[in-house]
């Protein structure tokens, strides 16, 4: 099993998990995320603000269309939030995976297992 650590701030989207694979120029592919979106285990979301709660979008999105997995869910400083297998798991050879926090301020961790 592989660990991978991603800290985000602010309230911009950011990408968490982007393609397994895409296609260059010369039309060959290459592996482009480290995370293979299939074989995750578990998601830790972290508040790690000093004193406020972070409120959470994460969303599975492909080119035309936008899945909300969590919409606006309150983590409160000092907590976490675990995700299962069967919550955040997909096919990121069709999607990907974004985040949206609430606040400027706003700052989490996010712990992949895969």
């Amino acid at each position: 099993m592989k660990n991978t650590f991603l800290n985000i701030t602010g309230n911009s989207e950011v990408s968490v998990i982007g393609k397994l694979f895409v296609q260059n120029t010369e039309n060959y592919k290459f592996k482009a995320d480290p995370v293979d979106a299939t074989k995750i285990k578990n998601m830790l979301i972290s508040n790690t603000h000093a004193t406020s709660e972070v409120r959470v979008d994460l969303t599975i999105y492909d080119d035309s269309n936008n899945y909300l997995i969590l919409n606006n869910v309150s983590i409160p400083n000092g907590a976490s939030l675990s995700l299962d297998s069967h919550e955040v798991a997909f096919d990121n050879n069709l999607y990907q995976m974004k985040i949206q926090l609430n606040a400027v301020d706003s700052a989490v961790t996010i712990k992949i297992t895969h």
